[in-house]
């Protein structure tokens, strides 16, 4: 419960979607539900082709993901597909939402992709993490000289952002992708082989 608790006080940074959803007085639950009301026209459920995601369904995501992080429901590094089954039904079932795999799929890989590029930003030199903030921690000049040598946007953006979910994440993912310069997927060892 104190995790949760964290992340909604500090996550506020990393899900600001922007002046539009919070001017309009939607939160992000209340947009998504919006999408996914009954049409008037031909009085199904139509189905968000971009799933929007509240800090509170991230959360339980990742818990979900956590959950299912046991011999049957995840290999060395993947989900199986009754798993992925599993945690889309009961996002569903918790916030009201027509979720599809893919969808939930894709969520996964962002959360994964910016875990990664958090864990690579606080591995530079002079990179450090506030743990009461939440977010990367470096002088000024640390991230100037990493712009200079870097161009990188997805390392910049957490120059003044907070990743709430980065002590979670990294429960699921340590020790669980190859690191380093000569890292390969699997499928280089199997075209290999033949």
């Amino acid at each position: 419960m104190a995790n949760y608790q964290n992340y909604e006080q500090v996550g506020r940074n990393y899900d600001q979607v922007g002046p539009r959803s919070q001017s309009q007085g939607f939160s992000d639950v209340e947009a998504n539900r919006l999408t996914s009301l009954p049409s008037q026209h031909i009085g199904t459920i139509k189905p968000c082709s971009r799933a929007k995601w509240s800090r509170e369904m991230k959360v339980s995501l990742i818990q979900l993901l956590k959950d299912h992080d046991v011999p049957g429901y995840r290999t060395h590094n993947a989900w199986s597909k009754e798993a992925w089954t599993s945690i889309t039904s009961q996002l569903n079932t918790k916030f009201g939402m027509s979720f599809n795999v893919n969808q939930v799929k894709q969520k996964e890989q962002d959360l994964k992709k910016a875990y990664r590029n958090v864990k690579d930003l606080i591995a530079e030199s002079g990179f450090g993490w506030d743990k009461d903030r939440m977010m990367v921690d470096a002088p000024a000049s640390v991230w100037a000289a990493f712009a200079a040598r870097k161009n990188s946007k997805d390392a910049l953006q957490w120059r003044d952002k907070s990743f709430p979910y980065y002590d979670e994440l990294a429960l699921l993912y340590e020790g669980r992708y190859a690191e380093g310069r000569t890292r390969r997927r699997m499928d280089y060892y199997t075209s290999r082989a033949k």
